[in-house]
């Protein structure tokens, strides 16, 4: 044998344990990987139903929150609703007792009207009762 096959054969006698031994770390390292990778990719699948179910959770909650905001919005329409048709009422009786009460008004200065013209006919009347007496006794009008 040449001195290069010897070399290669000695070579090869110390090596070949030593890949073997790699060869045997790594398949080990492998499986470690490889359990690692299913209980991880079971943990994902975990968290992933949990967040649905969560999430499916914060819905059905917001769905409730959102029913019961359009019952109270409901309520407080239909609550103005009612309160608007009172404060019509009220300004529909209070219109109706003013125009009344204008009317009254109106009826009174059309007497203090007509009783002003009477005051103003007795003064004129007077007045030139006035103005005979004093040219009967032959003073000048005033």
């Amino acid at each position: 044998m040449d001195l290069t096959a010897l070399i290669r054969a000695e070579v090869r006698e110390y090596v070949t344990p030593m890949f073997e031994e790699v060869l045997t770390r790594i398949d080990a390292t492998n499986v470690k990987l490889d359990s690692f990778r299913t209980e991880l990719k079971n943990d994902v699948e975990a968290v992933r139903v949990e967040l649905k179910d969560e999430i499916g959770n914060v819905r059905n909650e917001m769905q409730e929150i959102r029913t019961e905001f359009k019952d109270e919005i409901r309520n407080v329409r239909n609550e103005m609703q009612e309160i608007r048709t009172e404060l019509m009422g009220e300004i529909q009786g209070v219109r109706t007792e003013l125009m009344g009460e204008i009317q009254d008004v109106r009826a009174e200065l059309k007497d203090v009207r007509a009783e002003v013209n009477d005051v103003r006919t007795e003064v004129g009347s007077m007045n030139a009762k006035m103005d005979r007496v004093l040219a009967f006794l032959g003073l000048p009008p005033e």
